[in-house]
Order: C-alpha cells, then structure tokens, then sequence
C-alpha cells in the first residue's frame, strides 16, 4: 500500500482535471440512463419481486400463480428496491436507483482498490472512471441485473480483507466476510468470490498461523447473512417447498453451468470447446480469438510478475483475489459452460476483474515510471487521452441510442397505463416465457399464462386480453404467433415495444391455410423421421402434442386408420378419472380411448368412403389431460398432452401392429420432459387397442 499524502509535481494538476471531468462524464452517463432505459425482462422480474414484497410481504411474484423465490438474482438488491418502491411508487428511476447506487459504490470501490498500489491520486480516479469501456458494463450495470451488485459486494470484501491485514484488525475481517456472504444471497455467481476468498485465506494460514484468527473472523462473518436468507426462505417457503426449491435450483444450475455434463466424452472435447469459446470471447470484444487469448495470457503473466514486486502481504492477497477471481471466471466460461450460455452477460464479472486486474499493472507500472520525470509524462500522454477517447466514445454511442430508448420507455408505459385502466375481472395473457414483465411491473396487474389454460377454460373468459413486448416480438416469435392464429382479436396498441389485443375467440390451435395443403405432398404415413410440420398443428419439434392437434393426411383407398402415441405416467397420475384419448375425422372417426401409461396404438376403420384420387384427410387428436406443471418460472411449462409416435393410413386387409390385439410389449422409449420423472423411461408398456 502507498500513500498518497506525498507532494505532487505541480503539473499533476492537469491530469487531476482531466480524470475528475471524465468521472463526471461517468457519472452523467449512468444517471442518465437511469433516467431514460428501461429496466430488461430479467431486471424487470426482479423489480417484481421487490413489489410484491413491499405491498404483501410474500416474496415473490404473481405469473397465473404465484412464484416464490422466482429471480435468478435476490438478496440485499431485492430488499433495497423494496424500499425505494415503499417510499417513492414504481418508476423508471426508482426501478434502476438500486442498480444506480451498486454502480455507484463498484466505482469507488475501484477507486480504493487501485490507490493501494500507486501514490497518485489521479491515476486510481482514471480507472474508475474509464470502467464504462468495459464491454457490457453500460448494459449490465443498469436495468435490474445482479452481475454487477454481485462483485460490488465482492470488490469491497477484499477491501476490508486487505484493510484487516494491515491493520491486524478482527473486525473489518468479520464484515470482509458478513459482505461476502451479501455477494452469494445475491447471485449463486457468489460462489466465484467465496472459491478464491477460502482458498487464498487457507495457504496464507498455512504460510503463517497469525492469518488464522482472520481467517476464523471472516468465515463467522461469512456464514450469517447466508443462513439468515435461508431460514427467510424456510419461512416463505415451508419445509417441503423449501426442499423442493432446492432440488430444482441444483438442477438449474448444474443444467446451466455445465456441471452436470462432465463426463469422459466432454473431457475430451475441452480443447474443442476452448477453441470455440475464444472465438465468441473474441466477436464480443471486437477482436479474433487470439488476440483475446492474449488479452488473458499477458493480465495473468503480468501478474505474475507485478505480485513479486509487492512487499506486503496483504497487498499481495488483494491482487491474488482479484487475479483468481478472473481466472476462476475466464476457466469456467471458456472450458466448462456449454455453448449456448456463452453470453456476455455471463462474463462480464470475469471482464470486469481481468480490467482491475490490468489497472492495478497500470498502477505498479506508474510507479515505475515515477522515478524518471520523462518516463512519467509520456505514461500521462499515452494513458490519458487513450482514456478520455475511450470514455467520450461510449458517450457518444449513448447519446446515439437516449431517444430510441426514451420512445421504448413511453410506450411501455402507455400500455402499462391502458392495462391498469382494464376492468379488474379481465384477464390479461403472456405465452410461455414471454411474461411481458416490465408491463405487469408498472401496471400492477397479474398477468396469466396462455399455455397453462386448456382451451375449455380459456371459452368460457369474459374479457381476455394477449400482451408482447419487445423481447416476446423478436425471441418468442413463434409461439406468439401461435396464439395470434389461433385467436381472432383487436389489437389495442401496437408498437415496436409493446402490443396488446383483444381476444375475441379462443381456438385450440391455427387452422391449416388451403394454400400449404395444395403446396404440399400429402402423406399417408408419418413418423418422426421425417415428420411435415407444415401439416400438423399443436405438435412441437421435440414431438410432444398439446392437448389438442391437428395433422392432415392425404387418402386414396385406405379403410384403416392407425395411430401410436406415448403418454408418460405423470400425465395420467396427475389426472382424477380415466384418462381418455379422443380420435375424430368429420364423418369419418369418433372414437375414444382409454389409455395406459407409456405407448399406446391404436386401430380402427375409416366409415366414409374412399376415393381412388388423392383427398384431404383431416384427423384431430384430443386427450383430457397435460403434463403436470413445474412450480418454477423458468421450467418447461408448456401445456403437454401426449408425445406423437406415428400416424397411417392403411388398408382394411393389413396387418395389424405386432402383438396381435390386446398384446402387451416392452421397448426402449425416451423422454426428455420433466414429467418423466426419471428423465428416461427405461421401459414401456405397450398396449394394442383395435376397435371392437
């Protein structure tokens, strides 16, 4: 550590001018975005919780039930916009002042982070300021995301850490750890500031025993705020949904993270995948894989050598909690995390330790160049215009995009008003994911998911509204459109940033257009392999079926019909009855089936008459039950019926599916859903039934 009380050169006044205009600048530009922007879908489900919290004390938020514990990020952020929203109402500014004070606090937590390595005031204030050149930061440091409170917490936990060594003082190490546990309740991307915290306190103990009594400090600070969070989750929770939360986060997370796909088949495809993830590390930061390999290389070998110039050990184990931090980041985004959760977002904590990282090998490297003058000023020529550019070029691109955002921001509010102005016995629909949360946020009304009602229910609804926003226009365009087509409507409001209709009918699934018929080769068998989508409606690409769908077939002289469907036992567990299988073609095909669990075939003659040139064969499947639901926001909670097997057309003289009527058979069939409950069903029942 370095003490900045010394007497500068009378020329330091020009770069401590310059540094303190541009963290104005900073500083202007994330006010203002707090003002303008709007917080994202994930911030804005967050920003929900927070509402629900202060006006029922249930934490948690309503999507057609009530989710407790729903957002990816929660803790001290959550309660904190808990009381903005008590003390000011839902706004713009009020939804981002949380993550606006976290920024706050990450900059000057940097600040004191890089003074501990350099006597010059000004060059700690620059690496502050210059922090918004970070890519990502301007977007993931405001719009209620919790990558950024996450390290905040973190970033001033090795402060008190480092404050505690030098001092010898026990109870800075205490709040070091009481903060660190504030970083784990908040994201489980905690785990990355414990991992190095826990790790480095051990071999410091090991190198010398008086590190002990800091270490025993910071793990008693450390375990209370995480066990306070979770006998407030027990208590929310119960027991039994505690439990269950649990067991479906853990899966979440390792689904997520790519912990639960190590194996020998993904050990050798490290060096694969390390490949791929470069190049991605490469594209988001605007540079080729191998320059953002050597971005990496060159931080950690200059650490390397910049921990040798440290005499201290507690300045050492900053930059060891830092470097390691990063390194910890970078491994698991470039080696374990699987592809298609290879965001920016997703690194960003990593990016941001790696620049603390170089700003504290910038700061070793001033005072290197502190005992030559001409040295000095050509670091302050080199260092400071590069980061003034740097800065006024990201306010710029800012400036470019306030009145796009400004226009996105009135619009959802204008929905957010027309939807707060409906009558309190409408209801109003998402589909899916696509929860429209920034419009259920500022309106204050629970929104219901459309693929959670069977069609039955959705009839008989007085007054239904369907609401998109921005996000559901572009991501969820297909299952959007699914609800559009299915349904004649009105649209009320429609925008590049939120639509809302009426609906006037509801039906179960689009009709099929005459045009994709006549445009088609109509089939008399189909399978998986294959499969015309274009010629079914309610069957998804991974072959589950709503409860009701539609395929069309083309007949010449077929008199049979014949049709193989799997329905896991779940499905029919979570049914009171029998659960019945309902096959209908007009004029044709009216019968019903009870069904068992697992495969199910099923034969029976066509009684209209056949025709000797190619027709139009329509056949509706229907079944009275669904998948069961997932009580978690971001499960797969479609509505389910059955998995689509095959479906023929056949002649009245062949034979009939192997096992002979009434046979029962045993064969391997998959199923991925979660209503299976073992993930795979190892064995299935198979049941013939043939008309009678």
């Amino acid at each position: 550590m370095f003490d900045d009380t010394q007497k500068h050169s009378r020329y330091d006044w020009f770069p401590i001018a310059t540094t303190i205009t541009l963290m104005g600048l900073t500083m202007s530009l994330l006010i203002i975005t707090s003002l303008v922007k709007l917080p994202s879908f994930d911030g804005a489900m967050m920003l929900n919780t927070a509402r629900t919290f202060s006006d029922t004390g249930k934490y948690g938020y309503f999507y057609n039930e009530f989710f407790s514990f729903p957002s990816q990020t929660d803790g001290l952020i959550v309660i904190l916009a808990t009381i903005i929203f008590k003390a000011f109402g839902e706004g713009i500014f009020t939804a981002q002042l949380p993550n606006l004070i976290f920024n706050i606090l990450f900059i000057f937590g940097i600040r004191i982070t890089i003074k501990q390595f350099t006597p010059t005031p000004w060059y700690s204030m620059l690496v502050a300021a210059s922090v918004v050149v970070v890519p990502g930061f301007t977007r993931f440091a405001v719009g209620g995301y919790g990558e950024i409170p996450t390290l905040t917490f973190a970033l001033w936990s090795f402060i008190a850490l480092h404050r505690s060594m030098l001092d010898r003082n026990l109870k800075l190490a205490f709040l070091a750890g009481l903060i660190l546990g504030a970083a784990f309740i908040t994201k489980v991307i905690g785990l990355f500031f414990i991992v190095p915290t826990v790790s480095l306190l051990f071999l410091y103990c090991y190198e010398e025993r008086k590190t002990i009594s800091t270490a025993a400090a910071v793990a008693a600070g450390g375990l209370i705020l995480p066990t306070a969070w979770e006998g407030f989750r027990m208590a929310q929770l119960g027991y039994h949904g505690y439990r269950q939360w649990w067991s479906l986060q853990i899966h979440q997370i390792r689904h997520q993270s790519g912990a639960g796909a190590i194996d020998h088949t993904a050990i050798n495809r490290i060096f694969q995948r390390a490949m791929s993830h470069l190049s991605i590390l490469g594209h988001l930061l605007q540079v080729n894989a191998l320059a953002s390999g050597m971005l990496l290389a060159t931080a950690f070998v200059g650490y390397y050598f910049a921990r040798k110039t440290l005499a201290q050990r507690a300045d050492r184990l900053l930059i060891d909690l830092i470097a390691l931090t990063a390194a910890l980041f970078f491994a698991w985004w470039i080696v374990l995390l699987p592809t298609r959760g290879a965001w920016l977002r997703r690194i960003e904590d990593g990016l941001l330790a790696l620049y603390i990282c170089y700003g504290i090998l910038g700061a070793l490297l001033l005072r290197q160049a502190q005992r030559s003058p001409a040295l000095h000023r050509v670091f302050i020529a080199v260092v400071l215009p590069v980061a003034a550019i740097s800065i006024l070029r990201c306010i710029i691109v800012f400036a470019v995009q306030v009145p796009a955002s400004r226009l996105s921001a009135q619009e959802v509010l204008q929905g957010a008003h027309l939807l707060a102005d409906l009558p309190p016995e409408s209801k109003i629909f998402g589909v899916g994911w696509w929860q429209a949360p920034q419009l259920s946020l500022f309106s204050n009304r629970r929104f219901y998911n459309y693929e959670h009602w069977t069609i039955d229910n959705l009839q008989h609804l007085h007054e239904a509204y369907f609401v998109t926003d921005g996000y559901a226009r572009v991501l969820g365009r297909n299952q959007v459109n699914f609800v559009l087509k299915s349904s004649p409507h009105n649209a009320l409001l429609a925008s590049p940033s939120v639509a809302i209709y009426r609906i006037n009918a509801f039906h179960p699934y689009p009709a099929i257009s005459r045009s994709t018929i006549r445009a088609s080769a109509l089939p008399s068998f189909m399978n998986r392999r294959g499969f015309n989508f274009t010629l079914s409606r309610g069957i998804y690409h991974d072959f589950w079926s709503r409860p009701e769908s539609e395929i069309v077939l083309g007949r010449t002289n077929e008199q049979m019909l014949a049709i193989t469907i799997f329905v896991p036992r779940s499905v029919i567990e979570a049914h009171d009855g029998s659960t019945t299988f309902h096959i209908s073609s007009p004029n044709c095909v009216d019968r019903s089936f009870v069904v068992v669990p697992n495969l199910n075939s099923f034969r029976m003659p066509l009684r209209c008459d056949a025709s000797p040139s190619l027709q139009t064969f329509v056949v509706r499947l229907s079944i009275n039950a669904h998948a069961p639901f997932v009580r978690q926001i971001d499960a797969d909670n479609r509505l389910l019926g059955f998995i689509f097997e095959s479906i023929k057309l056949m002649d009245a003289d062949s034979r009939p599916p192997a096992g002979g009527r009434g046979a029962v058979a045993t064969m391997a069939t998959p199923c991925h859903h979660q209503s299976c409950s073992s993930g795979k069903l190892r064995a299935a029942q198979h049941l013939v039934a043939t008309w009678q």
